[in-house]
């Protein structure tokens, strides 16, 4: 249950689009860094291509490539992982490469990840977090369980949906049309979706915001809907915004828990995940009711957004930050020690969980401000505008310096689809807008 670099990706998009300086009129872009640009991500893709695993690749490998992992654990040698930033988001760098670079090798090896995708799409429609294969090629079916944690069938749909645009090839929009029924019918009558489906007793019944699972949904079949327009899509979206609604906390905590059991009351999951008013959470609920909001027009959906951003305002901690999670009824900030102790202080905490943060607060104050004060027209341009040349050169020669000689990034002794795909898209960015530039 982990959202890496969605570094929390919507949370970035969304915080990026909102704090950049409106695009000055850009300086031409010099011949120099565009060839390096060109040059540097060629290099990558060239050999990330290399490490494919029966058209997909696990989530890292370590330096000699004699490692791989999935979300945590290590992973075996013919198995792919699912969930972004690996198989779906890589695949989306090589079939947007295809078109910048105009090489056909790219878009060949983007169908080669969506045709894996396919290969271990589940009957249900899901997705699981990893596809094993044998050594031939043959998938390892294991069950029917899908997830829809840490966006894995919702990235993975998204990537569907994104092949069946750009090649119209009739097998995409299967998978993608399969996949969108899949979260159409592991929807609860009530508007909200469980972790996993079907699911087995525990936590992984549960409504699960954590993770943006139900936000993730939500944006997929909004998604779904302005590709195919399918009425059901958007149906299912506007009843699970219906369900956030309800699922908003009594005052004067007017935040959102990270998982509700199945009596709507918020409910604990792992040993570490106490039942409590999420401040992360909160944030990103804000956000897709606005999305809904800007999809639709109802107003409803903006009712809840003035006092949760008051209990944000008013749990912000001395340092400047947000804890994530605050007691029910007393609004204490809680802890979890690595003794699996409840705490009130930020002292030897159980490591590898985002424990405090900023968690976008700033950004959806500013969101929620633009769309009240200056309109949903207005806030559409803030959150499409891009990024002005000077910052796009800047953050490709971050990328030009880092690479290695043989095309691999490599962070923290390991090579990831992560860095993979911060790299080629700030790279991309950069050769789009000289591009851009140079057409008269």
């Amino acid at each position: 249950m982990r959202r890496l670099a969605r570094a929390t990706a919507s949370v970035i998009m969304f915080a990026v689009a909102l704090a950049s300086p409106p695009q000055a009129c850009a300086a031409d872009i010099p011949a120099d860094v565009v060839a390096e640009a060109k040059q540097t991500l060629e290099r990558g893709l060239a050999f990330f291509k290399t490490l494919r695993v029966h058209g997909g690749w696990p989530m890292s490998y370590s330096e000699d490539l004699e490692r791989r992992w999935g979300e945590h654990a290590e992973c075996e040698e013919n198995s792919v992982t699912v969930q972004p930033p690996a198989t779906p988001s890589v695949g989306s760098v090589y079939l947007r490469a295809s078109s910048v670079l105009d090489n056909e090798e790219y878009g060949g090896i983007a169908c080669g990840a969506a045709d894996a995708l396919i290969a271990g799409q589940l009957g249900n429609g899901g997705w699981w977090h990893e596809i094993r294969f044998d050594e031939k090629g043959s998938v390892i079916r294991t069950g029917l369980r899908a997830t829809m944690d840490d966006n894995t069938t919702q990235g993975a749909t998204m990537f569907m949906m994104e092949m069946d645009r750009v090649t119209r090839v009739p097998r995409y929009k299967r998978g993608a049309r399969s996949a969108l029924q899949f979260l159409l019918d592991s929807q609860y009558p009530s508007g909200g979706w469980p972790q996993q489906y079907p699911s087995s007793n525990g936590y992984s019944s549960f409504y699960t915001l954590n993770d943006a699972a139900i936000n993730d949904c939500i944006s997929t079949l909004l998604a779904g809907y302005r590709q195919f327009r399918d009425e059901r899509y958007l149906d299912a979206a506007e009843r699970a915004g219906a369900w956030l609604i309800e699922a908003q906390l009594a005052a004067p905590q007017r935040g959102w828990a990270q998982q509700y059991d199945l009596q709507m009351r918020p409910a604990p999951a792992r040993w570490f995940e106490p039942a409590a008013c999420c401040s992360a959470v909160t944030v990103r609920v804000v956000r897709t009711l606005i999305d809904l909001h800007l999809e639709t027009g109802d107003e409803n959906y903006l009712e809840p957004i003035p006092p949760a951003l008051e209990w944000l305002k008013a749990s912000q901690l001395d340092d400047g930050l947000w804890a994530r999670f605050y007691e029910i009824g007393s609004n204490r900030p809680v802890y979890v020690t690595a003794e699996r102790k409840l705490v009130c202080e930020p002292e030897n905490l159980r490591p590898g969980y985002g424990w405090k943060g900023s968690y976008g607060v700033t950004e959806v104050l500013r969101a929620y401000r633009i769309l009240t004060e200056q309109g949903a027209q207005k806030l559409k341009e803030h959150l499409g505008r891009e990024p002005d040349t000077p910052s796009l050169v800047a953050g490709s020669q971050h990328w030009i310096e880092s690479q290695r000689d043989d095309g691999r990034w490599v962070r923290d002794g390991r090579i990831s689809c992560g860095t993979f795909v911060q790299a080629c898209t700030a790279l991309c960015d950069l050769f789009e807008r000289a591009q851009k530039e140079k057409a008269p």
